[in-house]
Protein backbone atom coordinates (compact mmCIF):
# COMPACT_ATOMS: atom_id res chain seq x y z
CA UNK A 1 0.00 0.00 0.00
CA UNK A 2 1.23 3.76 -0.91
CA UNK A 3 1.79 6.70 0.87
CA UNK A 4 -0.89 8.21 -0.01
CA UNK A 5 -3.53 5.52 0.59
CA UNK A 6 -2.47 5.32 3.93
CA UNK A 7 -2.55 9.06 3.92
CA UNK A 8 -5.84 9.68 2.39
CA UNK A 9 -6.70 10.53 5.97
CA UNK A 10 -5.19 13.64 6.38
CA UNK A 11 -8.34 15.07 3.22
CA UNK A 12 -11.31 13.32 4.89
CA UNK A 13 -11.35 12.98 8.38
CA UNK A 14 -14.03 10.77 8.44
CA UNK A 15 -12.14 7.95 6.94
CA UNK A 16 -9.45 8.30 9.46
CA UNK A 17 -11.80 6.96 11.63
CA UNK A 18 -12.97 4.45 9.81
CA UNK A 19 -9.86 2.46 9.02
CA UNK A 20 -8.28 3.82 12.18
CA UNK A 21 -5.22 4.68 10.80
CA UNK A 22 -2.38 6.56 12.20
CA UNK A 23 -0.05 9.69 10.89
CA UNK A 24 3.58 9.62 12.80
CA UNK A 25 5.45 12.68 12.14
CA UNK A 26 9.28 13.04 12.58
CA UNK A 27 10.50 16.45 13.17
CA UNK A 28 13.89 17.77 13.35
CA UNK A 29 14.01 21.08 14.64
CA UNK A 30 17.48 21.83 14.72
CA UNK A 31 20.36 20.13 13.16
CA UNK A 32 22.71 22.75 16.18
CA UNK A 33 24.29 19.77 18.43
CA UNK A 34 26.66 20.09 21.34
CA UNK A 35 27.87 16.77 21.34
CA UNK A 36 29.74 15.38 18.71
CA UNK A 37 29.02 11.70 18.40
CA UNK A 38 31.41 9.26 16.15
CA UNK A 39 28.43 7.86 14.40
CA UNK A 40 25.97 11.13 13.77
CA UNK A 41 26.49 12.04 10.15
CA UNK A 42 26.54 15.55 11.17
CA UNK A 43 29.79 15.13 11.56
CA UNK A 44 32.66 14.04 8.76
CA UNK A 45 33.30 10.15 9.48
CA UNK A 46 33.26 9.93 12.82
CA UNK A 47 35.65 13.16 13.56
CA UNK A 48 34.29 16.38 15.70
CA UNK A 49 34.76 18.15 12.26
CA UNK A 50 31.21 19.24 11.08
CA UNK A 51 30.13 18.16 7.83
CA UNK A 52 31.12 20.97 5.10
CA UNK A 53 28.28 20.49 3.02
CA UNK A 54 25.93 20.82 6.32
CA UNK A 55 23.85 24.27 6.21
CA UNK A 56 23.62 25.37 9.81
CA UNK A 57 19.83 25.93 11.20
CA UNK A 58 16.78 25.70 12.83
CA UNK A 59 13.32 25.85 12.57
CA UNK A 60 11.46 28.84 13.53
CA UNK A 61 7.73 29.13 14.64
CA UNK A 62 6.42 31.12 11.85
CA UNK A 63 8.10 28.54 9.67
CA UNK A 64 6.33 25.40 11.63
CA UNK A 65 2.92 27.07 11.76
CA UNK A 66 2.88 27.82 7.83
CA UNK A 67 4.92 24.48 7.22
CA UNK A 68 2.18 22.19 9.29
CA UNK A 69 -1.16 23.25 9.62
CA UNK A 70 -3.40 22.30 12.64
CA UNK A 71 -5.24 19.41 10.43
CA UNK A 72 -2.01 18.02 10.62
CA UNK A 73 -1.56 17.98 13.73
CA UNK A 74 -4.84 17.16 14.77
CA UNK A 75 -5.13 13.82 12.71
CA UNK A 76 -1.32 12.90 14.25
CA UNK A 77 -0.88 9.94 16.97
CA UNK A 78 2.72 10.46 17.81
CA UNK A 79 5.20 13.17 16.72
CA UNK A 80 8.77 12.33 17.75
CA UNK A 81 10.96 15.78 17.62
CA UNK A 82 14.72 14.37 17.60
CA UNK A 83 16.34 15.01 13.78
CA UNK A 84 18.92 13.29 12.55
CA UNK A 85 22.13 15.83 12.79
CA UNK A 86 21.28 18.12 15.47
CA UNK A 87 19.47 18.21 19.10
CA UNK A 88 15.96 19.99 19.35
CA UNK A 89 16.69 21.55 22.77
CA UNK A 90 18.82 23.66 20.93
CA UNK A 91 15.76 24.96 18.84
CA UNK A 92 15.26 28.65 20.51
CA UNK A 93 11.30 28.66 19.72
CA UNK A 94 10.96 25.40 20.76
CA UNK A 95 8.67 26.34 23.95
CA UNK A 96 6.76 28.30 21.20
CA UNK A 97 6.54 25.62 18.52
CA UNK A 98 5.45 23.48 21.71
CA UNK A 99 2.67 25.22 22.82
CA UNK A 100 1.14 25.16 19.67
CA UNK A 101 1.50 21.20 18.66
CA UNK A 102 -0.18 21.43 22.30
CA UNK A 103 -3.06 23.16 21.42
CA UNK A 104 -3.55 21.46 18.25
CA UNK A 105 -2.59 17.97 19.52
CA UNK A 106 -5.26 15.63 18.30
CA UNK A 107 -7.08 13.33 20.98
CA UNK A 108 -4.95 10.22 20.56
CA UNK A 109 -1.65 12.54 19.93
CA UNK A 110 1.40 11.81 21.49
CA UNK A 111 5.14 13.65 21.80
CA UNK A 112 8.27 12.98 22.15
CA UNK A 113 11.17 14.86 22.69
CA UNK A 114 14.72 13.18 22.06
CA UNK A 115 17.71 14.97 23.75
CA UNK A 116 21.34 14.41 24.89
CA UNK A 117 20.16 16.71 28.19
CA UNK A 118 23.45 18.42 28.42
CA UNK A 119 22.80 21.61 27.27
CA UNK A 120 20.48 25.14 27.80
CA UNK A 121 19.91 27.29 31.36
CA UNK A 122 17.85 26.07 34.01
CA UNK A 123 15.19 28.70 33.54
CA UNK A 124 14.49 26.84 29.81
CA UNK A 125 14.50 23.19 31.91
CA UNK A 126 12.28 24.77 34.40
CA UNK A 127 9.77 25.89 31.44
CA UNK A 128 10.20 23.14 29.48
CA UNK A 129 9.00 20.78 32.27
CA UNK A 130 5.76 23.24 32.72
CA UNK A 131 4.73 22.26 28.94
CA UNK A 132 5.70 18.15 29.58
CA UNK A 133 2.80 16.00 31.02
CA UNK A 134 1.30 12.56 29.95
CA UNK A 135 1.32 13.22 26.15
CA UNK A 136 4.47 15.33 25.91
CA UNK A 137 7.46 13.60 27.24
CA UNK A 138 11.19 13.84 27.21
CA UNK A 139 13.56 10.65 26.09
CA UNK A 140 16.85 11.46 27.41
CA UNK A 141 19.76 9.99 25.16
CA UNK A 142 22.00 9.21 28.08
CA UNK A 143 24.77 6.41 26.98
CA UNK A 144 26.20 5.27 30.54
CA UNK A 145 27.08 6.79 33.86
CA UNK A 146 29.46 9.28 34.10
CA UNK A 147 32.67 7.11 33.31
CA UNK A 148 31.32 5.89 30.24
CA UNK A 149 28.18 8.18 28.53
CA UNK A 150 30.98 10.42 27.09
CA UNK A 151 32.69 7.54 24.61
CA UNK A 152 29.72 8.15 22.47
CA UNK A 153 28.14 11.41 23.25
CA UNK A 154 31.55 13.17 23.12
CA UNK A 155 31.49 16.33 24.58
CA UNK A 156 28.11 16.14 27.05
CA UNK A 157 29.68 17.85 30.28
CA UNK A 158 28.19 14.75 33.00
CA UNK A 159 27.52 17.78 35.19
CA UNK A 160 25.56 19.29 33.47
CA UNK A 161 23.80 17.02 31.99
CA UNK A 162 22.78 15.83 35.89
CA UNK A 163 22.00 19.47 36.82
CA UNK A 164 19.38 19.51 33.55
CA UNK A 165 17.76 16.45 34.42
CA UNK A 166 17.29 17.01 38.03
CA UNK A 167 15.72 20.48 37.34
CA UNK A 168 13.09 19.06 34.68
CA UNK A 169 11.92 16.04 36.74
CA UNK A 170 12.01 17.94 40.14
CA UNK A 171 9.63 20.76 38.38
CA UNK A 172 7.40 17.59 37.35
CA UNK A 173 8.53 16.94 33.99
CA UNK A 174 7.67 13.38 32.95
CA UNK A 175 11.05 11.99 30.91
CA UNK A 176 12.33 8.94 30.50
CA UNK A 177 16.16 7.18 29.42
CA UNK A 178 17.07 5.48 26.28
CA UNK A 179 20.59 4.33 26.53
CA UNK A 180 22.90 2.62 24.01
CA UNK A 181 24.34 -0.86 24.41
CA UNK A 182 28.07 -0.93 23.98
CA UNK A 183 31.01 -3.18 25.21
CA UNK A 184 32.08 -0.41 27.88
CA UNK A 185 28.77 0.22 29.62
CA UNK A 186 27.31 -3.29 29.20
CA UNK A 187 28.45 -4.17 32.20
CA UNK A 188 27.20 -1.01 34.03
CA UNK A 189 22.84 -1.69 33.20
CA UNK A 190 21.58 -2.18 36.81
CA UNK A 191 23.79 0.80 37.94
CA UNK A 192 22.24 3.08 34.76
CA UNK A 193 18.62 1.82 36.50
CA UNK A 194 19.51 2.77 39.78
CA UNK A 195 20.73 6.35 38.32
CA UNK A 196 17.30 6.43 36.13
CA UNK A 197 15.56 6.20 39.07
CA UNK A 198 16.88 8.17 41.67
CA UNK A 199 17.25 11.20 39.48
CA UNK A 200 13.43 11.29 38.97
CA UNK A 201 13.36 9.24 35.14
CA UNK A 202 10.20 6.92 34.89
CA UNK A 203 12.24 4.07 33.14
CA UNK A 204 15.38 3.08 31.21
CA UNK A 205 15.20 1.43 27.92
CA UNK A 206 18.67 -0.12 26.43
CA UNK A 207 19.05 -0.28 22.62
CA UNK A 208 21.44 -1.66 20.01
CA UNK A 209 23.30 0.75 18.00
CA UNK A 210 23.42 0.40 14.55
CA UNK A 211 26.51 1.18 12.03
CA UNK A 212 28.61 -1.99 13.54
CA UNK A 213 27.32 -4.92 11.35
CA UNK A 214 27.63 -5.74 7.59
CA UNK A 215 24.53 -7.94 6.85
CA UNK A 216 25.88 -8.73 3.06
CA UNK A 217 29.22 -9.77 4.55
CA UNK A 218 27.81 -11.15 7.75
CA UNK A 219 30.59 -9.34 9.85
CA UNK A 220 30.55 -7.03 12.23
CA UNK A 221 33.30 -4.41 12.99
CA UNK A 222 34.26 -1.79 15.62
CA UNK A 223 33.47 2.02 15.18
CA UNK A 224 36.59 3.82 14.89
CA UNK A 225 36.57 7.68 16.92
CA UNK A 226 39.18 10.21 15.23
CA UNK A 227 40.32 13.54 16.20
CA UNK A 228 39.96 16.55 14.28
CA UNK A 229 42.97 15.62 12.11
CA UNK A 230 41.64 12.06 10.91
CA UNK A 231 43.93 10.39 13.28
CA UNK A 232 42.44 7.63 15.24
CA UNK A 233 41.34 8.47 19.23
CA UNK A 234 39.87 5.47 20.47
CA UNK A 235 37.58 2.39 19.26
CA UNK A 236 33.89 2.20 20.26
CA UNK A 237 33.24 -1.61 20.25
CA UNK A 238 29.90 -3.46 19.84
CA UNK A 239 28.40 -5.29 23.13
CA UNK A 240 29.39 -9.01 22.93
CA UNK A 241 26.02 -10.19 24.06
CA UNK A 242 24.44 -8.15 20.76
CA UNK A 243 26.72 -9.27 18.16
CA UNK A 244 24.42 -11.06 15.95
CA UNK A 245 24.52 -14.93 15.87
CA UNK A 246 26.52 -16.28 12.46
CA UNK A 247 28.57 -13.03 12.40
CA UNK A 248 32.39 -12.84 12.56
CA UNK A 249 33.69 -9.63 14.83
CA UNK A 250 36.93 -8.21 13.28
CA UNK A 251 38.46 -5.95 15.89
CA UNK A 252 40.93 -4.41 13.53
CA UNK A 253 38.79 -3.72 10.78
CA UNK A 254 38.94 -0.03 10.60
CA UNK A 255 40.90 2.99 8.77
CA UNK A 256 43.97 4.19 10.94
CA UNK A 257 43.54 7.50 9.22
CA UNK A 258 41.17 9.08 7.01
CA UNK A 259 41.89 10.59 4.10
CA UNK A 260 42.29 14.97 3.93
CA UNK A 261 39.01 16.54 5.26
CA UNK A 262 38.59 19.56 2.53
CA UNK A 263 36.30 21.55 4.94
CA UNK A 264 35.78 23.83 2.01
CA UNK A 265 34.16 21.52 -0.52
CA UNK A 266 30.28 21.89 -0.15
CA UNK A 267 29.62 19.90 -3.09
CA UNK A 268 27.58 17.07 -2.79
CA UNK A 269 29.59 14.84 -5.91
CA UNK A 270 31.82 12.85 -3.80
CA UNK A 271 32.02 10.36 -6.40
CA UNK A 272 31.55 9.94 -10.39
CA UNK A 273 27.50 9.95 -11.49
CA UNK A 274 27.95 6.67 -12.85
CA UNK A 275 26.94 3.76 -10.65
CA UNK A 276 27.59 0.17 -11.45
CA UNK A 277 24.11 -1.43 -10.66
CA UNK A 278 26.07 -4.92 -10.98
CA UNK A 279 27.71 -4.53 -7.87
CA UNK A 280 24.13 -4.73 -6.43
CA UNK A 281 22.27 -7.47 -8.16
CA UNK A 282 21.80 -9.26 -4.70
CA UNK A 283 18.93 -7.10 -3.92
CA UNK A 284 16.76 -8.42 -6.74
CA UNK A 285 16.44 -11.33 -4.41
CA UNK A 286 14.99 -8.48 -1.23
CA UNK A 287 11.87 -7.65 -0.67
CA UNK A 288 11.50 -4.08 -0.02
CA UNK A 289 8.97 -3.31 3.60
CA UNK A 290 9.11 0.13 4.14
CA UNK A 291 9.24 1.01 8.11
CA UNK A 292 7.42 4.13 7.25
CA UNK A 293 4.18 2.35 6.49
CA UNK A 294 2.82 -0.35 8.74
CA UNK A 295 -0.32 -1.62 8.85
CA UNK A 296 -1.93 1.24 10.69
CA UNK A 297 0.22 3.83 10.39
CA UNK A 298 2.83 5.73 8.08
CA UNK A 299 5.59 8.56 8.80
CA UNK A 300 7.04 11.27 7.67
CA UNK A 301 9.82 13.31 8.36
CA UNK A 302 10.50 16.96 8.19
CA UNK A 303 14.27 18.90 8.28
CA UNK A 304 14.92 21.98 9.63
CA UNK A 305 14.56 23.26 6.41
CA UNK A 306 11.14 22.13 5.70
CA UNK A 307 11.47 19.17 3.33
CA UNK A 308 9.32 17.06 3.85
CA UNK A 309 10.82 12.46 3.27
CA UNK A 310 9.27 9.37 3.51
CA UNK A 311 11.51 8.45 6.53
CA UNK A 312 14.11 9.11 8.78
CA UNK A 313 16.67 7.34 7.38
CA UNK A 314 17.02 9.08 4.00
CA UNK A 315 17.86 12.58 4.84
CA UNK A 316 20.44 11.82 7.53
CA UNK A 317 22.48 12.07 3.87
CA UNK A 318 21.10 14.83 2.70
CA UNK A 319 22.98 17.43 0.96
CA UNK A 320 26.76 14.87 2.70
CA UNK A 321 29.22 13.98 0.84
CA UNK A 322 28.96 10.08 0.90
CA UNK A 323 30.74 7.99 -1.22
CA UNK A 324 28.31 5.83 -1.76
CA UNK A 325 25.96 4.51 -4.89
CA UNK A 326 22.64 4.01 -3.05
CA UNK A 327 23.00 7.64 -1.51
CA UNK A 328 23.57 9.27 -4.76
CA UNK A 329 20.54 7.03 -6.57
CA UNK A 330 18.15 7.82 -3.62
CA UNK A 331 19.27 11.80 -4.16
CA UNK A 332 18.72 11.11 -8.02
CA UNK A 333 14.58 9.73 -7.22
CA UNK A 334 13.55 12.51 -4.90
CA UNK A 335 15.47 14.71 -6.53
CA UNK A 336 14.66 18.20 -5.07
CA UNK A 337 16.75 20.35 -6.86
CA UNK A 338 13.49 22.30 -7.87
CA UNK A 339 12.05 21.74 -3.84
CA UNK A 340 8.95 20.29 -4.89
CA UNK A 341 9.64 18.36 -1.92
CA UNK A 342 10.18 21.25 0.30
CA UNK A 343 6.43 22.57 2.57
CA UNK A 344 7.71 26.59 1.43
CA UNK A 345 7.11 25.75 -2.05
CA UNK A 346 4.17 22.55 -2.26
CA UNK A 347 1.79 21.43 0.21
CA UNK A 348 2.24 18.68 2.73
CA UNK A 349 -0.93 16.66 0.47
CA UNK A 350 1.16 16.95 -2.87
CA UNK A 351 4.70 15.74 -1.34
CA UNK A 352 2.53 12.63 -0.50
CA UNK A 353 1.77 12.16 -3.80
CA UNK A 354 5.03 12.52 -5.22
CA UNK A 355 6.48 9.99 -2.65
CA UNK A 356 4.30 7.63 -4.65
CA UNK A 357 5.08 8.66 -7.89
CA UNK A 358 8.79 8.74 -7.54
CA UNK A 359 10.00 6.36 -4.90
CA UNK A 360 7.35 3.66 -4.61
CA UNK A 361 7.21 2.64 -7.93
CA UNK A 362 11.16 1.63 -7.72
CA UNK A 363 10.43 -0.98 -5.05
CA UNK A 364 9.32 -3.80 -7.67
CA UNK A 365 11.87 -3.39 -9.87
CA UNK A 366 14.85 -5.14 -10.63
CA UNK A 367 18.14 -3.43 -9.73
CA UNK A 368 19.11 -3.35 -13.29
CA UNK A 369 15.71 -1.35 -14.32
CA UNK A 370 16.51 1.40 -11.01
CA UNK A 371 14.90 -0.48 -8.18
CA UNK A 372 15.85 2.07 -4.91
CA UNK A 373 19.30 0.61 -4.06
CA UNK A 374 19.55 2.60 -0.45
CA UNK A 375 15.30 1.39 0.43
CA UNK A 376 16.74 -1.72 -0.29
CA UNK A 377 19.71 -2.23 2.11
CA UNK A 378 17.77 -0.48 5.14
CA UNK A 379 14.17 -1.73 4.32
CA UNK A 380 14.94 -5.52 2.81
CA UNK A 381 13.44 -8.28 4.66
CA UNK A 382 16.56 -10.09 4.61
CA UNK A 383 18.01 -6.74 6.80
CA UNK A 384 16.74 -4.12 8.06
CA UNK A 385 17.03 -1.56 10.59
CA UNK A 386 15.25 -3.58 13.37
CA UNK A 387 15.67 -5.04 17.17
CA UNK A 388 17.15 -1.87 17.98
CA UNK A 389 15.44 -2.26 21.52
CA UNK A 390 17.34 -4.69 23.67
CA UNK A 391 14.05 -5.72 25.88
CA UNK A 392 11.42 -5.37 23.81
CA UNK A 393 9.56 -1.57 23.00
CA UNK A 394 9.07 0.14 26.03
CA UNK A 395 5.76 0.87 27.34
CA UNK A 396 5.92 4.75 26.42
CA UNK A 397 6.31 3.69 22.53
CA UNK A 398 4.15 1.25 22.93
CA UNK A 399 1.49 3.49 23.57
CA UNK A 400 1.98 5.63 21.12
CA UNK A 401 1.77 3.45 18.23
CA UNK A 402 -0.77 0.79 19.55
Amino acid sequence: MSFREKSRFLIKEAEFKRNKLKTLLHFELSNKCNSQCPGCPRYFLNTPVINPALTLSEVKYEDFVKWIPEHILQTSSKINICGGHGDPILCTDLIKILEYIKINLGEEGFVEIRTNGGTRSEKFWKKLAEISNRRIVLIFSVDGLEDTNHKYRRNVKWNVLEKNIKTFTENGGIGFQECLLFKHNEHQKDEIKKWNSEIGLKEVTFKRPIGFDNYVDKKSKPMPVYDNWGDIDYLIEPANEYIPDGFVYDKNDFERNLPFIDKAKKSCDFNPDEINYDNYLHFNDVEIKCKSITDNSVEYYMNTHGTLYPCCYIPTHENIKVPIDEIKQIRKILDNSNNQYNLNYNSFENIIDLFDNNLVPTWDKKVEDGKCLYCSRQCGVDKSIQDLFVDGPPDYLLKSII
